[in-house]
């Protein structure tokens, strides 16, 4: 399975060709996982039921860390090639809330992304 390269910026990228930048293997996998974590719910207009409902009791009040986890364990787990994640709250600065997830993948790779 591939998916679309993006830069550190979340931009698109392109080949030494010219052409979109394809992603695969874990690599593909971690910026999956981490695309999907900071996807709203509905965002995607072709998959309304995709994403993390944020709105739902999450956004207007500092949410309990179980339901943080749980709904960043859960979209990390919707990746295909995500076997496992646990996810590991940071810091709170602000509006920010930073942490972790640490994800196995069905290959037995291991890798961290931060969010």
């Amino acid at each position: 399975m591939k998916s679309l390269k993006l830069t550190d910026g979340w931009r698109l990228s392109l080949d030494s060709t010219g052409s979109l930048a394809t992603v695969e293997g874990t690599p593909r996998v971690a910026q999956d996982v981490a695309s999907y974590g900071r996807t709203f719910l509905a965002e995607p207009l072709y998959a309304v039921t995709k994403g993390v409902p944020y709105f739902r009791r999450q956004l207007g009040d500092l949410p309990q860390s179980e339901l943080v986890i749980a709904r960043a364990n859960a979209a990390a787990l919707e990746v295909p090639g995500a076997a496992t994640a646990q996810t590991t709250l940071g810091t709170l600065d602000g509006r920010t809330l930073s942490g972790d997830i640490r994800v196995t993948t069905t290959d037995g790779e291991v890798f961290h992304v931060s969010v």
